[in-house]
């Protein structure tokens, strides 16, 4: 668990009025609360591993391209 206040993970969020769906990496307070999201540049892309350092200063992401599975 990191030792910052907030939580980090990815989803997959539909577009709202389209058929599409966003890969995006949230965060969230510890109480559960939303606190902001980023949109991967990169939809090709696929979350496998996030990770904080020791002092939750940096959030690391291992991405795959779906074309390289």
């Amino acid at each position: 668990m990191p030792s910052g206040s907030l939580v980090a993970g990815f989803q997959k969020r539909p577009v709202p009025g389209d058929q599409q769906v966003q890969k995006e990496l949230a965060f969230w307070e510890k109480n559960g609360l939303r606190h902001g999201e980023f949109v991967l540049p990169d939809q090709s892309l696929n979350v496998m591993h996030l990770e904080f350092n020791l002092d939750s200063t940096l959030l690391a992401l291992l991405c795959m391209n779906e074309a390289s599975k």
